[in-house]
């Protein structure tokens, strides 16, 4: 256990090895939602949600994983806007 010392208030930050345990639980998160969209190609259900959701979760630690984010995102800002047109 790290003890982190500020005035007056004492934190204490669980790690797992050398992984804090909010990275650890955001990673497996990660990884639970690409095995669903795995899942969910297979077995009709979204499994773009899943895909855009073990993003969202990988790009808070990894800078390749939000530029594929920002990429994703920019697809179907303009999918929506074709969409939209149609109408």
């Amino acid at each position: 256990m790290t003890t982190l010392t500020y005035p007056m208030l004492y934190i204490r930050m669980v790690t797992f090895g050398e992984l804090p345990m909010k990275k650890l639980c955001i990673l497996l998160l990660g990884s639970l939602f690409v095995l669903l969209a795995l899942v969910f190609i297979i077995v009709p259900g979204p499994s773009i949600v899943f895909l855009l959701a073990a993003l969202v979760c990988f790009s808070m630690y990894y800078p390749r994983a939000r530029t594929w984010l920002k990429k994703v995102q920019s697809i179907f800002t303009k999918a929506c806007y074709k969409l939209d047109r149609l109408k």
